[in-house]
């Protein structure tokens, strides 16, 4: 796929239905029940949306934006040991994220396996 491929309502779905239940909503406040809920046009709509960004480049303030908050482990909270630092992150950026890192991935995989089968015999395959 290449950089003039428009985002198509399928791979909007695909990364919809990927993502892990009960995350917190970003900047955006785009949550996950909100995305779930999938009536017909959400997918159509966010494709749109997507498409424009992936056109003009123009990512919106709040998926370049991560809340940083702590978690803690199994411990002694007094011990700073036992905590860990999360980034909550638009989960509409994360969409968008899956299905470039899916066309990277493909684009990829079709290099590489052009590469191994290039001095291959023509009548192996």
């Amino acid at each position: 796929m290449g950089n003039n491929t428009n985002i198509a309502v399928c791979e909007v779905k695909e990364a919809i239905q990927k993502l892990k239940c009960g995350k917190v909503p970003g900047d955006d406040a785009v949550c996950f029940e909100m995305l779930k809920a999938e009536t017909e046009e959400t997918p159509v709509i966010l494709s749109d949306i997507l498409q424009n960004i992936w056109t003009e480049g123009n990512v919106p303030s709040p998926w370049r934006k991560g809340t940083i908050t702590k978690l803690p482990k199994k411990g002694d909270l007094g011990d700073c040991g036992n905590w860990r630092g999360i980034t909550l992150l638009s989960l509409t950026s994360k969409i968008f994220c899956r299905i470039i890192l899916k066309r990277i991935i493909c684009a990829v995989d079709n290099i590489i396996r052009e590469a191994l089968t290039t001095f291959l015999p023509c009548d192996r395959y």
